[in-house]
């Protein structure tokens, strides 16, 4: 079995396949696919419990500015 490791460019499997058919195996190397795993983590979770406590703070920031004031 030959294999090849490749990047994330889903272009390549079309490439590969008509240059060495199915003498090939082809699989994405580990720091792309950690790297993808990573990203949609940050935008799908980091990026909303951020934005929650950005709201919560701002909530708390402008109770104390108004405390201030009077």
């Amino acid at each position: 079995m030959n294999l090849i490791v490749r990047d994330l460019y889903n272009k390549w499997d079309t490439v590969l396949k008509e240059e060495f058919g199915d003498t090939i195996t082809i699989a994405v190397d580990k720091f792309h696919a950690v790297g993808r795993v990573q990203k949609r983590l940050y935008a799908n979770v980091y990026v909303s419990i951020r934005n929650e406590y950005r709201a919560k703070a701002a909530v708390i920031e402008d109770e104390v500015l108004k405390k201030k004031m009077n």
